[in-house]
């Protein structure tokens, strides 16, 4: 007898009726095949007695068939908690090496972002200060006698004047103190050391890898190189006369002089704190009468500045709780984002948390940097 497929199955055939589709094939022990060392249920055993309606035997068959299976799946088991520990631990080392990449993109180029914000405040200090009123000098008093020097010292985070080197492209805004929260904001004007345009030596810090970098090219300087202060008082002109590295502990670099001068310092090498580069200049042109000198008395009579790159005057660092504080923002915007990429496995998804978690990351990066030991 012969039976025709539909024509809505797409494909026409003949076959015998009994007999397999194409394409699938039976076993040929049957649909079940047959396990070795195991009599099939129903069967008779070498002893001659039939298992076939043997309640306690087909019991006694499942226990030892399930026991077969615990044993051979158990290595199965194991390798796979193995994998998905391994898998997990590695993803956790991707997460913390990418973290530590992106910390040192922020230190090189994030913090910039953050000095550019602090000098365009200090910009608008230090041009408030240009336009007051200061005072007459003797010749514009008409008084024989010099006016005084001395004003009052400025307080730390006060912009006090404005450095400007053509040669190597820096024109910012210095600020009073080399702490680690001035420093984050520009160049640092030593205190105890001369006020620009005075006699002695002024003395300003500044990064040279992080925070803007005023000072990252400072080793292109040569002999006779032009660098500019300008503050209240005026306008003052200064011309290299050296330039060399020291150990950081040497602070006799800093010590008063009976000339001008002016020391800019930084770190040696690049992104290391290792060394100090030193540059020495010194006054071209008359200063004017009045000049502040924010020099304390012991200082101008002679006694060293204490005043080390590496010291840290300030109390911006940040403690373990707060550090992890800050963190609890970027740590709620990653677990949100795994659990979207979980719900929703395509692109738009991984990529629709990247930049919510960048701007979380930056307190925590802040804080982190803070948390660190200070260098230039």
């Amino acid at each position: 007898m012969l039976r025709v497929r539909p024509a809505s199955a797409g494909v026409w055939s003949r076959h015998c009726v009994g007999s397999a589709p194409l394409g699938r094939r039976r076993h040929p022990l049957g649909s079940r095949r047959k396990q070795k060392g195991r009599p099939r249920m129903g069967t008779t055993t070498p002893g001659g007695a039939s298992r076939a309606h043997d309640p306690n035997s087909a019991r006694v068959e499942t226990s030892r068939h399930r026991e077969e299976t615990t044993r051979r799946h158990a290595p199965t088991r194991r390798r796979r908690t193995l994998s998905a520990f391994i898998a997990v631990f590695g993803r956790g080392l991707i997460a913390v090496g990418g973290i530590a990449v992106l910390f040192a993109g922020f230190e090189v180029w994030g913090t910039n972002i953050l000095e550019a914000r602090a000098q365009h405040a200090l910009r608008r200090d230090f041009a408030a200060q240009v336009e007051a009123p200061r005072p007459p000098t003797a010749k514009e008093s008409g008084s024989p006698r010099r006016a005084s020097p001395r004003v009052a010292i400025p307080t730390p985070g006060e912009a006090v004047a404005r450095i400007q080197i053509p040669s190597i492209g820096v024109d910012r805004i210095v600020i009073e103190g080399v702490g680690v929260g001035e420093l984050r904001q520009g160049p640092g004007h030593y205190p105890g050391t001369a006020f620009p345009g005075g006699v002695g030596n002024v003395g300003i810090a500044g990064h040279r890898t992080t925070y803007g970098a005023p000072f990252s090219r400072l080793d292109e300087l040569v002999t006779g190189s032009p660098i500019d202060l300008q503050t209240a008082e005026g306008l003052f002109h200064y011309r290299v006369t050296g330039i060399r590295v020291v150990p950081p502990g040497q602070v006799d670099v800093l010590a008063p002089t009976s000339a001008p001068t002016l020391t800019l310092t930084t770190c040696n090498p690049r992104f290391s704190s290792r060394e100090r580069l030193v540059v020495t200049a010194t006054l071209h042109g008359t200063p004017p009468a009045v000049v502040r000198d924010t020099r304390p008395a012991e200082t101008s009579a002679g006694a060293d500045v204490r005043a080390a790159p590496t010291r840290r005057t300030d109390d911006t660092s940040t403690s373990p709780g707060a550090l992890v504080i800050a963190g609890f923002p970027a740590a709620a915007v990653a677990t949100a984002w795994w659990l979207v990429v979980r719900r929703w496995r395509n692109w738009p998804a991984r990529v629709a948390g990247l930049l919510p978690f960048l701007v979380a990351l930056v307190p925590f990066f802040v804080g982190l940097e803070r948390a660190l030991p200070a260098n230039f």
